[in-house]
């Protein structure tokens, strides 16, 4: 059986975090980003975007799709079978 992955495209991320309010509501119903499972860290200095997933990320297992990836506008997150 095959693992899903989650596939992070850092040059197409503008930081918006939308995938963390997408998180955050998807599993606790509120917009709350600390609680996302997933955090967009972003460098001021540079401007360079990095994503970090925290243990309770599941890939949305209750849902047909990530919510993270349905709602990332610029297309920085794809699911990898």
């Amino acid at each position: 059986m095959a693992t899903r992955g989650l596939l992070f495209l850092a040059e197409k991320c503008t930081g918006c975090r939308s995938c963390e309010l997408a998180c955050s509501f998807a599993h606790q119903g509120a917009h709350q980003p600390a609680s996302a499972g997933l955090t967009v860290l972003m460098e001021r200095a540079t401007g360079a975007v990095a994503l970090s997933f925290t243990a309770t990320c599941d890939l949305c297992a209750e849902r047909a799709g990530c919510a993270c990836v349905e709602y990332c506008a610029p297309g920085a997150l794809k699911v990898e079978q």
